[in-house]
């Protein structure tokens, strides 16, 4: 029977350790432009450390009403510090060291559906886009407020950079701040940048954004905007199936310690002896000397 419950155990943690997996960014660092005509070029550089049966990775784009978003392309660095374009999916499947994108989630393949796990396996991307109708016009002024991260990701950024660059008819605050960094940025929090911007050249931009509501009139400089204020503590999120198996894992190991706790007492009070030979003389002994109802009563 301790056998039988060894293998449950081993069972259990075979099973968890398989279904494990994580995703993390050891860097995020993003370099845009924001160009004369309003167009807001950018390159991200991921630096990611996959863990588990990854297939590739995930970047969901939040596009704003009235935004347009242009993929330019994307490569992957090697282990040499050189850089190899990336080809689009052209069929049903992406296949390895090619991405696939619909306009607003971009995946690319990292791993052969045959290939072991990653086991802490770091993998360096770079995306490249355009962005139009990011830059709000605001009486005299322009602002540009946007969220240089995702929140749709499975891991937290460890490290986080932001560079913009402003093209030659558009001028910053004197405060302006053309680097932005940040470390810890969990899954879910944005990085967002606010700058009120003026336009020194003809005319207007031909790539603007619906005006700025009165209520999200940005302050100067470069700043985070946190996250609004809920009503109510939102409810949890269900549990992952690596907590489900864990608890899993937990209860058989709790219950294998109860069970040979239990083994080991009764072996210990001797109940495990093999039954007596019950004989003519056992029962004279053992039994008849009783009276009916105190063996009927036991």
């Amino acid at each position: 029977m301790r056998t039988v419950f060894v293998g449950l155990a081993l069972l259990a943690t075979s099973l968890l350790h398989a279904q494990e997996r994580t995703l993390a960014w050891k860097a995020l660092d993003v370099a845009a432009k924001l160009e004369n005509d309003g167009t807001l070029r950018i390159s991200e550089r991921h630096r990611m450390l996959f863990d588990g049966n990854w297939n590739g990775g995930e970047r969901i784009f939040r596009i704003d009403r009235g935004q347009q978003i242009a993929l330019s392309g994307m490569s992957r660095v090697d282990e040499k510090g050189e850089t190899h374009a990336m080809a689009e999916a052209t069929g049903d499947g992406v296949g390895l060291h090619q991405y696939r994108f619909d306009g607003r989630t971009l995946r690319w393949r990292a791993r052969e559906a045959s290939d072991p796990p990653f086991r802490n396996a770091e993998r360096v991307y770079v995306v490249d886009y355009a962005l139009r109708n990011v830059v709000q016009r605001n009486a005299e002024n322009y602002v540009l407020d946007h969220d240089f991260a995702f929140v749709d990701r499975p891991g937290p950024f460890e490290s986080f950079s932001a560079r913009l660059e402003l093209d030659s008819a558009w001028q910053g605050p004197p405060d302006f701040v053309p680097v932005f960094e940040r470390t810890d940025v969990p899954p879910g929090e944005s990085v967002v940048l606010t700058v009120q911007l003026k336009w020194t050249g003809e005319g207007q931009p031909a790539s603007l954004a619906p005006l700025v509501p009165p209520a999200r009139t940005p302050a100067r400089g470069v700043v985070t905007i946190p996250p609004p204020v809920q009503p109510a503590a939102p409810l949890p999120p269900p549990a992952s199936m690596a907590v489900k198996l864990a608890a899993l894992g937990a209860f058989v190991v709790a219950a294998i310690l109860l069970m040979s706790g239990f083994l080991h007492r009764e072996e210990t009070l001797g109940r495990y002896e093999p039954p007596p030979d019950v004989t003519p003389e056992w029962l004279e002994e053992n039994l008849l000397v009783h009276r009916a109802e105190v063996v009927g009563a036991a």
